[in-house]
């Protein structure tokens, strides 16, 4: 009776001994998984674009902003952001890659212009205005040699490469339902330390 007991007793610790390693190993192989995925930060202009990462290898953070991101990135919580612009004077000195083509809609102060609203305005601009017109439209363009001399309550459009947040503030360029106009976001994937290009090139996949 007692040898059965003690038999009983062997057998219900093995089982308990064998599930909990079973636990701890199913635990290990999870947060090995998590560990091992690369974290990108996007704000809400890429978000229909960016889910087309491959879920095995990538985890897609949703932000709000590209601000949103970059802190994340700051602070380690991501591998890499990918925003709409490039960096703020205040804003760390990341390592970026641009990963597509965009326009670039500046003033004398940071605001929110609608597509429609854009009629009631002249556009000061030292691009190519038949491309403009082919992005936004029979709008009243003014062409000038710079764009920088013509900022104060105006709207100016230019390069991302002639864009200098030091001297103008960024015009956030939205659709009537809120949502941005994609030709003035420029993606662009920010890294923390070094880029893997293999990683920036999947990004670029999948947004374009």
């Amino acid at each position: 009776m007692i040898k059965g007991n003690k038999t009983l007793i062997f057998i219900s610790i093995l089982i308990v001994f064998l599930f909990t390693i079973f636990i701890l190993v199913f635990a290990w192989e999870d947060k090995k998984k998590d560990l091992d995925l690369i974290k990108v930060a996007a704000c809400p202009t890429f978000y229909y674009k960016i889910n087309k990462l491959n879920s095995d290898n990538f985890s897609v953070i949703l932000t709000n902003s590209t601000s949103e991101s970059l802190n994340m990135l700051k602070l380690g919580q991501v591998d890499y952001a990918l925003g709409g612009r490039i960096l703020f004077p205040h804003e760390p000195n990341f390592e970026f890659n641009v990963v597509g083509e965009a326009f670039s809609f500046l003033s004398s102060q940071s605001k929110i212009v609608y597509d429609y609203q854009l009629l009631k305005h002249s556009i000061y601009t030292d691009l190519d205005i038949d491309i403009l017109k082919k992005n936004f439209g029979d709008l009243d363009y003014i062409a000038v040699d710079n764009v920088y001399n013509h900022l104060e309550n105006n709207i100016v459009v230019t390069s991302w490469d002639n864009t200098d947040f030091s001297r103008a503030e960024i015009i956030h360029l939205l659709k009537h339902d809120n949502s941005r106009i994609i030709e003035s976001r420029l993606p662009t994937v920010f890294c923390y330390d070094k880029c893997s290009y293999n990683i920036i090139d999947n990004i670029k996949k999948a947004i374009n």
